[in-house]
């Protein structure tokens, strides 16, 4: 898809969803006695300014570290509410896909090794707010000289416990991304924890691997690139027995908590912001 067309399509969903009614459901009422809940958080964003094409790689690390200040904000946010677990959307760091990435070459500037800065930076930011994050990037392996879509999950030490490369890759993606080989797992603060990455969750394959494996969550980095994702995430919960943390580039709309059974603690669509939910501890699920 060409850009001018992904712009076009944009326009199009904000001028219906800017003319419907719709209650967003920020966080679920109730009380959670967090003896045995812990709040988890979910970001629906995207960078203000399309993420430039055919540029220098400073140029594209200035870029990142702009990003990278405003995804630090909104995990600060987050975490000043309590939340233990904080998702961020795919390719967040860059943005994607409204700058319609269609080569190899206009995604070089971009890509950095994990560890990288990227890493380094969010595992200062993890340790010192004590929460996990899930952080989006375009990823190099050195050795190989591979582009992958992938997550970095990051504990409250500032350990770099996981790297997740996106298996199910859509579309275009084939022409600059390598598909990951793996489903991730990490025991986290709810238990078993799997991480996904946008059209992974309607892959039979990884979610029958993430069944067996008996996740307890999945967090679910999306930009989602059709007429908002909910019901898919919805669906992909209810295959899971587990619970969804979906979150969006907000190029389409669609963020949100999901429960096992295919429920929504929070559901977001046109804000830039945060939804939030409650997770059982790992004695009460």
């Amino acid at each position: 898809m060409k850009r001018t067309r992904l712009i076009a399509l944009f326009l199009v969903a904000n001028l219906i969803f800017s003319t419907v009614s719709y209650a967003e459901l920020k966080e679920p009422p109730g009380d959670f006695d967090p003896r045995y809940y812990g709040r988890v958080a979910v970001l629906h964003w995207a960078p203000s300014v399309p993420t430039p094409l055919n540029v220098t790689p400073q140029e594209a690390e200035a870029y990142k570290v702009k990003n990278r200040s405003t995804l630090s904000a909104w995990i600060e946010e987050a975490a000043s509410r309590g939340s233990e677990w904080i998702v961020t959307p795919e390719m967040a760091v860059t943005g994607y896909p409204s700058s319609d990435f269609s080569t190899r070459s206009e995604l070089t500037p971009y890509v950095e090794p994990i560890p990288g800065d990227t890493t380094r930076y969010f595992s200062q930011v993890a340790k010192r707010l004590g929460v996990y994050l899930h952080i989006g990037l375009p990823e190099i392996e050195v050795s190989t000289g591979a582009y992958y879509n992938a997550i970095a999950v990051i504990d409250p030490k500032g350990t770099l416990i996981a790297v997740h490369r996106k298996v199910n890759l859509y579309a275009g993606e084939i022409n600059f991304f390598t598909a990951g080989s793996n489903p991730t797992i990490y025991s986290g603060p709810f238990g078993i924890t799997g991480v996904a990455i946008c059209a992974d969750i309607y892959s039979r394959k990884i979610l029958a691997w993430y069944r067996r494996a008996g996740v307890q969550g999945v967090g679910l980095s999306s930009s989602w690139a059709v007429n908002g994702g909910m019901q898919d995430w919805q669906e992909g919960a209810r295959n899971l027995n587990a619970y969804v943390l979906s979150s969006n580039n907000t190029y389409f709309p669609d963020a949100g908590v999901v429960n096992p059974d295919g429920s929504t603690q929070s559901h977001i669509r046109k804000t830039h912001g945060l939804a939030y939910g409650f997770l059982p501890r790992q004695t009460q699920r």
